[in-house]
């Protein structure tokens, strides 16, 4: 619940610099002629040369009585050339052979431009920010280099496709854990969870996240208050008075924060909470994939934020998962009548908290039959599943094409 990288307010651009534990001679205080070196990392987008604005606000240790002003301020630009890095995609699916798992492609390209030669790049770590899910590599993904040391190589413009399992915690954490696969260990295909909070990883997460709902909260204040003026110009009424516009400002204020009520309210904005809060826990998850150059002077992390597991109302995909089972080897004489197999289709509803309304319709093949429930309407609550038996009727030996079922969703 405490804010990340010394973050102060609820804007995510305002923050703290730590003086202190610097050999200083006032522990904390910048004495004249001392000098502080604070290295600070930067989180960009785009590319080329891009200006860096920094406004310092700085005390005086001795005040002085006969002044108002007790702050001074410092304003500093910085021009930061940006070369482009490596490109982070990512596609989830749902798992056919598991009910609750997804399996995730996790796709990586080198479009370094920094130097004309030598922009080899080392993918190091494949990370899961998440309270209710954690990452399980596949296996045989991995090859070693020529001293034996597993190794993801990327030359310019390589692509590299690492798959993984997104598997459910069998209890939900109370906080967010950070399930990381180390691609450059000699364990490689194991994944390890630590606390989220013991780590920087989420750091420009977090205030990202906090800028992102303060510009929105801030913009949606303003379009409020101008509807409110265009409606008192349209009425031709009279000007509101003091009371009337603080009453408004107070009731549009409340039906902005979208953070939860006064409990939620007092966690700081910028922390690991309000990047991962227990209502979406089972919803979204952060990706993180960190990269060094082989000479390691370069390196960085790109990230998905918001990578949707299970929708909790809404998808873009269809949200039911459709499975079907049947046996691997049946015998049959055919001289002495048609096989039949037995067929278990499973339908799963995807999203957590909202049912859906489908049709269930069986469509007809012209080279086999299919018996049972042809047609029939249902509604499968969030996360419900439901098993139709079938069985498919073959007159002759060789390979048919049993995916003959049509959902119709109901889109309200």
């Amino acid at each position: 619940c405490e804010p990340t990288s010394y973050a102060i307010g609820p804007s995510g651009t305002l923050l703290r610099i730590p003086i202190d534990g610097f050999g200083l001679k006032v522990d904390g205080e910048l004495q004249p002629g001392e000098t502080v070196d604070v290295a600070v990392d930067l989180r960009t987008t785009g590319a080329a040369r891009q200006e860096f604005y920094m406004l310092f606000r700085y005390e005086l240790v001795e005040k002085s009585s006969n002044s108002s002003i007790q702050y001074r301020w410092l304003r500093k630009m910085l021009e930061v050339s940006l070369y482009p890095s490596i490109q982070l995609n990512a596609s989830l699916i749902p798992s056919y052979s598991q009910e609750s798992e997804h399996i995730i492609s996790v796709e990586v390209t080198n479009l370094r431009t920094d130097r004309p030669d030598n922009l080899h790049l080392l993918a190091k770590k494949v990370m899961l920010a998440s309270r209710a899910y954690k990452l399980e590599q596949l296996p045989g993904q991995v090859n070693d280099n020529d001293d034996g040391r597993p190794e993801v190589k990327l030359g310019w413009q390589e692509r590299v496709t690492l798959h993984y399992r997104v598997v459910p915690l069998e209890e939900e954490s109370s906080t967010c854990l950070l399930s990381q696969s180390n691609l450059t260990s000699s364990s490689s295909s194991k994944t390890s969870q630590t606390p989220a909070a013991s780590s920087s990883v989420l750091n420009f997460l977090c205030l990202e996240r906090a800028h992102r709902h303060f510009e929105e909260t801030w913009k949606s204040h303003q379009r409020a208050l101008a509807r409110a003026e265009a409606a008192q110009d349209n009425e031709d009424q009279h000007p509101r008075s003091i009371s009337e516009i603080r009453r408004a400002n107070t009731s549009a204020s409340a039906g902005q924060d979208s953070d939860g009520g006064p409990g939620e309210r007092t966690i700081a904005p910028t922390s690991i909470r309000r990047l991962s809060p227990v209502e979406n826990s089972a919803a979204y998850a952060v990706l993180v994939c960190s990269w060094k150059s082989e000479d390691g002077m370069n390196e960085g992390q790109h990230h998905i934020r918001g990578l949707p597991i299970r929708p909790t109302k809404e998808s873009n995909g269809c949200p039911i998962v459709v499975t079907g089972e049947h046996p691997s080897l049946v015998s049959n004489n055919f001289a002495l009548g048609p096989a039949t197999v037995p067929l278990t289709v499973t339908l799963r509803n995807r999203l957590i908290k909202h049912p859906v309304d489908f049709e269930f319709t069986l469509e007809r093949a012209s080279d086999f039959d299919i018996s049972g429930s042809e047609c029939f309407r249902w509604e499968l609550a969030g996360g419900e599943s439901l098993q139709v038996p079938l069985k498919a009727i073959l007159p002759t030996p060789g390979v048919f094409n049993i995916q003959k079922i049509r959902l119709t969703i109901e889109d309200e």
